[in-house]
């Protein structure tokens, strides 16, 4: 059964959050950039983040795709998401919610099955803005020294995953900026690219 309500706690840590609204006009070459992803409805996870974030004293967040989706709280989580983040990615959650906007009858439980009640719940929460909001998100967006993507590279609209060498060279091929960052697996992991070799490494606490 899904909750509907967060937790009051956490509520009121994303409503202290000392961060204000930004855009990539404002960024600057210092300070930390928060890359988060995958927040998936999860108020109660996402006002830990932000406060987190906030003592971190981060000046940016990019988020990189699937704020909706699992969770109870769509509308509270894209509402932080519209306000907070600098980007927002199209994820494959905001695709199917998307894509079943004006035909839920048709595209329900039996096309959708274990992932219908939480594309039922968007549908349910979030408002025309909102939808006006997920609508616009890019796929990829190319920086100057990094490339900010939910799933793969290679065929960005599929949502492919990164989870092996065959999968992170076709990803790598498509790359054409020092750096990316990508979501969607929900595990954390760094992928390295020298000459022909693919290596893969755990990520730990503190500067890489």
């Amino acid at each position: 059964k899904l909750k509907t309500e967060p937790s009051a706690a956490r509520r009121a840590a994303a409503k202290q959050s000392q961060l204000t609204p930004l855009n990539t006009g404002a960024l600057s070459s210092t300070g930390g950039i928060a890359i988060i992803s995958d927040i998936h409805s999860n108020i109660d996870a996402l006002g830990a983040v932000l406060t987190d974030i906030t003592n971190q004293r981060c000046f940016a967040i990019f988020c990189l795709g699937d704020t909706v989706g699992y969770g109870p709280e769509p509308a509270a989580c894209v509402k932080l998401m519209r306000e907070f983040a600098a980007i927002s990615l199209m994820g494959n959650h905001e695709a199917m919610y998307l894509a079943t906007r004006g035909a839920r009858e048709k595209l329900g439980p039996q096309e959708f099955g274990d992932l219908w009640p939480p594309v039922e719940l968007c549908h349910r929460h979030l408002g025309a803005d909102d939808a006006k909001w997920i609508a616009a998100l890019p796929l990829v967006v190319p920086l100057a020294d990094m490339t900010l993507v939910h799933g793969s590279l290679h065929e960005p609209q599929t949502f492919d995953y990164v989870v092996e060498k065959a999968s992170a060279k076709q990803h790598f091929a498509k790359l054409e900026t020092r750096a990316s960052f990508y979501g969607h697996t929900h595990i954390p992991a760094i992928w390295q690219e020298k000459g022909k070799t693919i290596a893969c490494y755990a990520p730990r606490e503190g500067p890489i």
